[in-house]
């Protein structure tokens, strides 16, 4: 299959109409994994989509495609799946061997874009308008739930989960915080 080809998968994954011919090139010889000149991976794209494409991402997954892969910035499909409010993606994503903690080039991980939903992305590609941009409590939650994540992680400026919502005026987070179990585990980076 040439570049061209695979490249159009990266289009194709974008929406749940096209699960049909996404099947058949998964099971013929589609790589699930291949990367375009972006090293953004077809999950990854399927994950930045604006769309319900809950299908695409469960074909992509079963197909084998690696939920750990990333971009030329670190990002994960979790990342943007948390970014753009996609909560059966995130779903989905949390039931394969995904490395939670993974930090991004800004050195964020997905609980930190979940509590502190101003990420540029959002305003770009217009998912959530500017002035509703409040964390989404059921992903924050179900992130919290997974046995590896680890609460203490600090970005770029050195800003923990909990010192964002501090920051943010979060009562609601900081008290999810607060009655976070401490891990003292965290290979799962």
């Amino acid at each position: 299959m040439d570049y061209n080809v695979k490249q159009s998968l990266h289009d194709l994954v974008k929406s749940d109409d096209n699960i049909a011919l996404i099947r058949k090139l998964l099971a013929r010889v589609a790589d699930p994994n291949f990367e375009n000149s972006h090293r953004e991976t077809i999950l990854l794209v399927a994950a930045m989509s604006t769309e319900d494409n809950i299908g695409i991402v469960q074909e992509l997954i079963k197909a084998g495609a690696d939920a750990n892969r990333c971009d030329c910035f670190l990002h994960k499909p979790l990342h943007f799946a948390v970014i753009f409010r996609k909560r059966r993606v995130v779903e989905a994503l949390l039931q394969t061997r995904i490395r939670i903690n993974s930090q991004d080039s800004f050195e964020k991980t997905a609980l930190q874009y979940a509590i502190n939903n101003n990420h540029p992305h959002t305003v770009r590609f217009a998912v959530i308008p500017p002035d509703a941009q409040v964390p989404d409590l059921w992903i924050v939650r179900r992130l919290l739930n997974h046995k590896h994540i680890n609460v203490n992680i600090k970005d770029l400026t050195f800003k923990t989960p909990l010192m964002q919502a501090v920051k943010d005026k979060n009562i609601e987070i900081v008290k999810l915080l607060l009655n976070q179990e401490p891990r003292l585990d965290d290979s799962n980076k």
